[in-house]
């Protein structure tokens, strides 16, 4: 009998389904499974992921899904970071509830890359000025500046302010931060990369392939990831060099 990641994988890799059959065939076997397991996060996960791809997008599915996974376990930081950035997709901002969950986040967690993201998380507020975005910004590095996101963000406000030294500062340890980079644009100049990577810097790979696992840890880690995509890159590298 095949394990549920067995059959997933059948599914994804499947020459006889559109990407649309893919994604209801997934989504009823996890639905089917959940029913089962439904206090299975990775499935939860695995569901949120499935069905946001186009031509589905479900984004009432995904919020339920990290909905779910904090109603058994209102502590997983990670499904509430998800959730925030779900919102933040689907409506360019997060709600109230998402809010006050991130803000008791904030009050209880001790993980500093936590609370980075938490503080990340907060500029997507609705009603959030543009001081209290500098506010969080500037805490979500002061907790961990080994992200990126975090990082490019507050540069682009330093750079509305004029404070393109500090500007330049955090895109330049941004691309220090970067571990992995997945090729989208063959045309990518690596060598003018080369000088900004650490030592900690992996190397170059193809672009993951939807639905693949990879593609799915690929989305779920948006916020906290350093393993970005060449185009993410393009325009922190051109602007660095124009500072310079």
């Amino acid at each position: 009998m095949y394990s549920i990641r067995e059959n997933l994988d059948k599914i994804y890799t499947s020459q006889q389904f559109t990407t649309r059959q893919k994604i209801l065939k997934a989504e009823e076997l996890l639905d089917r499974q959940l029913v089962l397991e439904p206090q299975n996060t990775d499935l939860w996960f695995e569901l949120a992921s499935v069905v946001l791809e186009v031509p589905e997008v479900d984004f009432w599915k995904s919020l339920e899904c990290m909905r779910q996974v904090l109603s058994y376990d209102p502590k997983n930081s990670e499904a509430l970071l998800f959730l925030a950035f779900i919102h933040y997709l689907h409506r360019g901002y997060v709600d109230s509830n998402t809010e006050n969950l991130l803000d008791k986040c904030l009050e209880s967690e001790n993980d500093t890359q936590i609370k980075s993201l938490c503080y990340l998380a907060k500029t997507w507020g609705d009603k959030v000025s543009e001081d209290e975005v500098l506010y969080y910004l500037e805490k979500s590095v002061e907790y961990d500046d080994s992200f990126i996101k975090n990082l490019i963000t507050l540069a682009d406000v330093y750079h509305k302010q004029g404070r393109y030294r500090e500007e330049n500062n955090l895109l330049t340890q941004a691309l220090k931060n970067i571990e992995k980079i997945y090729l989208c644009n063959e045309r990518f100049d690596k060598e003018k990369l080369k000088p900004y990577l650490n030592s900690h810097f992996i190397g170059y790979e193809p672009t993951p392939l939807p639905f693949s696992p990879s593609y799915n840890q690929f989305k779920k880690f948006y916020m906290m990831r350093i393993w970005i995509d060449s185009a993410m890159v393009e325009p922190i590298l051109e602007k660095v060099t124009s500072i310079e």
